[in-house]
């Protein structure tokens, strides 16, 4: 009852917002908030928001996109994966922005995987789109979207994937959340939540603690296995799309935070 009543809230809120959008100039203003008024009904609030972004440490390899010509369409529900969907320039892409001390962390592991698979010439992540930049510095990354999730038949393309990252050194440390790799025109996808299970080794470690670090990495892909082929975890989703936000209007502004209206 609870959850239904809270959607049937939100409902009404939306269509309130919506029907009083128009009231609020977002060319001068980047957001507003939606307050009841002493006489009754509802009025939008101009409020002056400011995020604070976070720099990412890395040698750009991609072109550089200024984050105010993205637009968002789609949010993680999770708040604690900062991920997103959208457009740029009329592609769609799927893009983190650094606008937290946790997520800055996350976002830097996945930088640095994407950063270390290109330097090896390794094609086992989503193609990256571009850096996400803000006043010259990178706070993000963008690639192109993930689809098709990886399953119990794909495994000959997961052990070639694995190999590929022993050879260079690359191995997870921490087993595999389902749903984290994905399957995308016949070649492996290593997803976001990859990143902060992999370690890249520089080989002058020792013989048996890269032996070590081998029988980990193979353990945790056995393990990945074993938890495809129960049906239960076999369409597991960890980045799950918040439905109830939509567009209500998409107004063009040069504001820092035009991309989260």
């Amino acid at each position: 009852m609870h959850i239904k009543h809270d959607r049937e809230l939100i409902k009404l809120h939306q269509d309130i917002v919506e029907t009083l959008i128009h009231t609020i100039d977002f060319m001068r203003i980047n957001s507003a908030v939606l307050a009841p008024q002493p006489h009754g009904g509802f009025a939008l609030v101009p409020k002056t928001s400011q995020v604070d972004f976070y720099t990412i440490q890395c040698r750009p390899w991609a072109p550089l996109i200024d984050i105010r010509e993205v637009r968002t369409t789609r949010w993680c529900a999770d708040p604690q994966i900062e991920v997103r969907q959208g457009l740029w320039r009329g592609r769609e892409i799927e893009f983190f922005v650094a606008c937290g001390t946790g997520i800055r962390v996350a976002i830097q592991r996945y930088t640095d995987l994407l950063q270390a698979l290109n330097a090896c010439g390794l094609d086992l992540c989503s193609p990256v789109v571009g850096h996400l930049v803000k006043d010259g510095s990178v706070i993000g990354v963008a690639t192109e979207v993930h689809t098709g999730l990886a399953t119990y038949a794909d495994r000959a393309l997961l052990y070639d994937a694995f190999q590929q990252l022993e050879r260079e050194n690359i191995f997870f440390k921490i087993e595999l959340c389902p749903g984290s790799i994905y399957i995308s025109d016949g070649k492996v996808r290593f997803g976001y939540l990859c990143a902060s299970r992999m370690r890249l080794y520089s080989g002058r470690e020792g013989g048996a603690f890269l032996e070590e670090a081998r029988q980990i990495h193979w353990s945790c892909l056995d393990d990945f296995l074993s938890t495809l082929e129960d049906e239960f975890f076999s369409t597991f989703m960890p980045i799950r799309w918040n439905e109830q936000f939509r567009i209500l209007a998409y107004i063009p502004t040069p504001s820092d935070l035009s991309f989260l209206i």
